[in-house]
């Protein structure tokens, strides 16, 4: 603090004979303020630190000398001005050094803030560096070597999985996992509830499950002499799997029915909105433990068969479900990742099975279309030689179903999905019936009436008058009356011929549309699980693979390196993200400001 104040002192003079300089310069000239200026300030400097220039007169030598008398007195003046002007000079030149000292000392001293300001930026911007240096770490670590990881992982399992004991046990799972959708689909439609589909799907994951838990079984039987497997004895470890799937389903179930229960008290007289608000609570917390318990339920479809392999694991126990919930939470990415490059895989593994049943489904089309247009040109035949109109009708209804079976079976799907319009077409055949014949009946009936009036006159005119004229004319009407009648008949028959003959097809195609359809569903379950089998196979062994791929209990990667930079500095990593993401916030909010502001876009400079 001393040198500081002297320094300030020094500074101050100074300045303040820079001021009188500039002041006297306006009177007198440069050459001579400065020596002058410079004499003062190296007084000055004599007064303020003590320090004076070593090559001065020694005045107390000459006293001395003069003492002695003598000749000697006779040039003490001229000694005293000559001495007196050269310590002046001393003093010039001292105050030059001086000067040049000060500014010397003035740049030291800007070199040593700056220095300082320079040291304090580098050890505020080494706060952001542990921070930076983990998230290079975390990328190169995820991002990179995680996903090198787990292609490797998809490509290693493509020729692995090729073996006719996991490709005959994923058949068997995934038939019956295609034939379940698609049969509460098929009972869906016959009782008309949409929403089957739904619990088909969640039905179909227990084959599923059991595929992955036999091939598990059966690769870590194949592994045991590996050092790293030490899988338990885990018998019939598909069907414990599917136990323990279905378990989990069911607790689902049963407190979805609890939800809507509780829901129900709402509609109590007088007191449900009581009820309800003490039911927000219960069915908020139904509400995450049916959140955890579906968590568990999709990966544990992927992860359960290989978990149990290797852990003592019991469904009803809260800890192992807590357990499967961690490694969920902590290998759930992981599996997430695996779909992506085991998708490409699996379309490479399934497209010669998708070839040879594309080839023999075109085949057996082919013959079914060859077959289809021979028995349509017969019917042309027979149509073009007979001359019953019904028959005619008959034979181009067939005709008609025979282009509709050449479709087959593109156009099933598409026709079951217009289920209501058969429907609505029955129904309007059926009135239209309805109204034919009792438009039909009517006619008959008023032509009755007419014939009976006729006949009731021409009785009364032959009990008049047998060779009445006016009896020819009521009889050539009664005639004329009978005919249309006649022809009527025929016509209104035929029309209801035909729509009985509709209505007789379309309840026929309904039915048999149905019983196409389930058979088509059971056609599309076999075939569809032979070449899915391939697939489901691969991603049995790849889950497998995918379970053992770092999960020896260590802590994760991103843990130890955020211990390490802990252990470096105590304060870290959290003081260095805290000033990162203040940092980012006020650079996100500065720029967010002076573009709303319209001085700047931050898009000018892309």
């Amino acid at each position: 603090m001393e040198k500081a104040h002297i320094y300030i002192k020094k500074i101050l003079f100074i300045g303040i004979c820079t001021v009188i300089g500039y002041i006297l310069s306006d009177y007198f000239a440069l050459y001579y303020i400065i020596p002058v200026l410079l004499l003062v300030f190296s007084l000055a400097d004599f007064k303020i630190t003590g320090r004076k220039p070593e090559y001065l007169f020694n005045f107390k030598r000459t006293e001395e000398y003069f003492k002695k008398g003598g000749l000697r007195d006779l040039i003490r003046i001229l000694v005293s001005l000559l001495a007196f002007t050269y310590d002046t000079l001393v003093w010039i030149i001292w105050g030059v050094y001086l000067i040049f000292e000060l500014l010397a000392e003035v740049l030291f001293l800007l070199r040593n803030i700056f220095f300082w300001i320079v040291f304090g930026i580098i050890w505020f911007l080494k706060l952001f560096v542990p921070p930076l240096v983990i998230l290079f770490k975390l990328i190169i670590h995820y991002l990179i070597k995680w996903i090198w990881w787990i292609y490797k992982i998809s490509f290693k399992n493509f020729v692995a999985s090729l073996r006719k004991e996991y490709y005959f046990t994923a058949a068997k799972g995934i038939v019956l996992s295609i034939f379940t959708v698609f049969l509460f689909y098929f009972i869906g439609i016959v009782v008309d509830i949409n929403g089957l589909i739904y619990i088909g799907i969640i039905l179909s994951l227990l084959p599923v499950t059991w595929v992955f838990g036999e091939i598990s079984l059966t690769i870590s039987k194949s592994q045991q002499d590996r050092e790293d497997i030490k899988a338990l004895n885990n018998y019939n470890n598909g069907l414990e799997s599917v136990r323990s799937i279905l378990f989990y389903i069911t607790i689902i179930i049963v407190l979805f029915i609890v939800q809507v229960l509780f829901n129900l008290l709402g509609w109590i007289p007088e007191s449900g909105l009581s009820f309800l608000g003490l039911s927000l609570n219960i069915n908020t917390f139904i509400t995450l433990i049916l959140i955890f318990l579906a968590v568990l339920t999709v990966f544990g479809v992927l992860i359960i068969p290989t978990h149990r392999l290797f852990n003592i694991f019991r469904e009803v126990s809260i800890k192992d479900s807590v357990s499967l919930l961690e490694i969920i939470f902590r290998k759930g990415l992981q599996y997430i990742l695996l779909i992506i490059p085991s998708s490409f895989f699996s379309t490479l593994l399934v497209i010669i099975p998708v070839i040879i049943v594309f080839i023999a489904l075109r085949f057996t089309l082919f013959i079914k279309d060859g077959v289809i247009d021979a028995r349509i040109e017969d019917l042309k035949r027979d149509q073009i030689e007979t001359e019953d109109e019904l028959e005619n009708y008959k034979i181009q209804k067939g005709i008609a179903n025979l282009r509709f079976y050449k479709e087959f079976p593109f156009n099933v799907f598409v026709e079951i999905d217009n289920r209501s319009g058969i429907e609505n077409n029955i129904r309007e055949k059926r009135e239209a019936l309805s109204n034919e014949e009792t438009e039909l009946k009517l006619i008959e009936n008023e032509t009755v009436v007419e014939i009976e009036q006729i006949d009731e006159q021409i009785n009364n005119e032959l009990r008049q008058n047998e060779n009445s004229a006016l009896v020819t004319d009521l009889r050539s009407q009664k005639l004329i009356l009978e005919e249309n009648l006649s022809e009527i008949k025929s016509v209104k028959e035929l029309v209801i011929q035909k729509l009985l003959l509709d209505i007789d097809d379309l309840e026929n195609y309904k039915i048999q549309l149905l019983i196409t359809f389930f058979f088509t569903g059971i056609w599309i379950s076999i075939f569809g699980g032979l070449v899915l089998a391939f697939v489901f196979a691969y991603l049995a062994n790849a889950f497998y693979e995918m379970y053992l791929f770092r999960n020896d209990n260590s802590p994760s990667y991103w843990r130890l390196i955020f211990t390490e930079e802990k252990e470096k500095d105590s304060k870290q990593p959290l003081i260095g993200f805290t000033l990162l993401i203040i940092f980012i916030l006020l650079f996100y909010y500065l720029f967010s400001y002076l573009d709303l502001s319209g001085n700047f876009q931050l898009s000018d400079f892309f």
